[in-house]
């Protein structure tokens, strides 16, 4: 029994000496151009992201209501110091008109050795907490340096994660064409709306083809899959409609064949600028009618070029950022 709770006294002692080795002291982050009210709220959720990795422990100072001052590393130093903190954190976010540099350091308290450092760019504020979130997994491990200034271009690097707060709701035109196998090629437009969850974009197409006396038309639910969560990526998908077809047969040109029901289809395509307000989209789908039309089953390729617009919220670039 006495050997037992010698182990447990060991085991929690050492459990300590990891706990304290893995701290970093951290001044509250500085913020130039930015509202001094973030300064707090984004220090004490990087404190949060830090400890749910499980690798270190962000100690804070003493938060007095009021903008923490701006300190050398040497003043850093020393407090980390005193606490008795092996690391060191310097952070700063800096907004340059309607974009913020993030940049974060941190270094060894005995030496004062850089060990680790990010520098990172959003294009609002709404686009930090994505930051903050990939800087928080790798501390310590991994340098994040990127030279764009477009957030998803940082996560599709760091994380393969759409960071976009707002799930985006696009409608557009869709121009493109049909070919039935064995049938006539008929061009078309139509009206594609899109509801995209960063994992899945859902879509309504509503389509209507047509040459000379060949017609097809479809109303579909379809679900895409991206490959990436960049802002250019490719994707597939399938969905499920309903619509119609009407086919001109030239050994009986005074029947118009046309029947209708369910179709199913799958493909896939291209995205550009799915981050942005407007993004087109190149794609082909494979239709296949689950009715038949002149006593025929009468699949086709579907090959359409799509321009989805979307309200991107901007006023809280407005508000928050340059308030002083």
């Amino acid at each position: 029994m006495k050997k037992i709770i010698t182990f447990m006294i060991i085991f929690m002692f050492i459990g300590k000496m990891v706990q304290a080795q893995q701290k970093v002291y951290m001044p509250f982050l500085e913020v130039i151009n930015i509202h001094e009210d973030y300064q707090y709220s984004l220090s004490k959720l990087f404190q949060k992201y830090v400890g749910d990795e499980g690798k270190y422990t962000i100690v804070l100072p003493e938060w007095k209501n009021e903008q923490y001052p701006k300190e050398s590393n040497e003043v850093t130093q020393s407090k980390a110091r005193e606490l008795g903190i092996p690391f060191f954190l310097k952070g700063s976010l800096n907004a340059l008109g309607d974009l913020i540099v993030v940049t974060m350091s941190m270094y060894q308290t005995d030496d004062g050795q850089e060990v680790w450092n990010a520098l990172l760019k959003a294009n609002k504020l709404d686009d930090l907490d994505p930051i903050l979130v990939t800087c928080a997994k790798n501390l310590g491990l991994k340098n994040v340096t990127t030279t764009s200034n477009d957030i998803y271009a940082v996560s599709d690097q760091e994380g393969k994660e759409l960071t976009e707060v707002q799930t985006k709701i696009c409608w557009g035109l869709l121009l493109g064409g049909l070919y039935p196998f064995g049938g006539t090629f008929s061009p078309g437009l139509g009206i594609l709306t899109t509801y995209d969850n960063r994992n899945v974009i859902y879509g309504l197409d509503i389509s209507y083809f047509s040459h000379d006396q060949n017609s097809e038309y479809h109303l579909a639910i379809t679900a895409d899959y991206p490959f990436s969560s960049s802002k250019n990526t490719a994707y597939i998908g399938g969905g499920l409609g309903f619509g119609g077809m009407t086919i001109y047969d030239e050994n009986d040109p005074l029947t118009d064949y046309s029947n209708g029901g369910l179709l199913l289809m799958a493909g896939g395509g291209y995205i550009f600028n799915r981050t942005a307000s407007v993004r087109l989209i190149l794609g082909t789908r494979i239709l296949v009618p689950l009715y038949k039309v002149n006593d025929k089953v009468m699949p086709g390729i579907n090959f359409y070029v799509a321009v989805n617009i979307s309200k991107k919220a901007r006023r809280k670039q407005t508000y928050d950022v340059n308030m002083h």
